[in-house]
């Protein structure tokens, strides 16, 4: 099989419909294994180990890092693992074809990355310092410190403002900016949330 690019290797998951691709994926790994059977004995030719054919157990394994490609595709995944669900999958793999049968999730795992998603990773802790109107060179300390004791609804607003700002700005906006501008608002909303019960639970440890 010839080289392929790796976001051209899909991978879905059924929605009782259908299948729903779970886009956004930047590593993709598909391993095929198979377990042997050792069936040596006392009289095998010069005690060279005996395998028996085709007993073997198959088992094959999918794993992958990235970003969902919607809300959907996250609550599909979501509930798959935390039901211990089997649920059928596809894997569309170029020149290769669609391998397809029933996989259960073993492990899921969540990064708080999204900011550096279109622009590095270190474009998060200098929009921080900016908006927190720190030197760029300030302490991790100085930074949690400075936070600590902002306005939090009005800091989260005015990263999510410069968020925004900085995506309508790139030149795939009008193809993608109806997706991120969605994500900035759900990010916007559950961050506000988050800031209002960190407030009130610090009125009531003080209280």
């Amino acid at each position: 099989m010839t080289a392929q690019k790796g976001k051209d290797l899909l991978v879905k998951i059924a929605d009782g419909s259908g299948y729903t691709t779970v886009a956004g994926l930047r590593t993709r790994r598909l391993a095929f294994n198979a377990e042997s059977v050792d069936i040596t004995h006392a009289e095998s030719v010069n005690r060279w180990r005996e395998l028996l054919d085709g007993a073997g157990v198959k088992r094959a394994s999918i794993s992958g890092r990235g970003l969902f490609k919607d809300a959907a595709s996250d609550a599909l995944l979501r509930q798959a693992f935390f039901n211990g669900s089997v649920v059928g999958y596809q894997i569309v793999i170029p020149t290769f074809g669609t391998v397809q049968g029933p996989f259960q999730i073993a492990g899921l795992e969540f990064a708080g990355e999204h900011h550096g998603v279109n622009s590095g990773l270190g474009r998060s802790g200098k929009v921080l310092r900016r908006m927190l109107s720190l030197p760029a060179n300030s302490s991790l300390d100085a930074v949690i410190a400075a936070a600590d004791t902002s306005d939090h609804q009005s800091l989260v607003s005015s990263i999510c403002d410069e968020r925004l700002h900085f995506l309508q700005s790139l030149k795939t906006w009008p193809v993608f900016g109806v997706g991120w501008g969605c994500r900035v608002a759900e990010v916007r909303s559950a961050a506000l949330a988050m800031a209002a019960n960190t407030f009130k639970a610090r009125v009531a440890m003080r209280g």
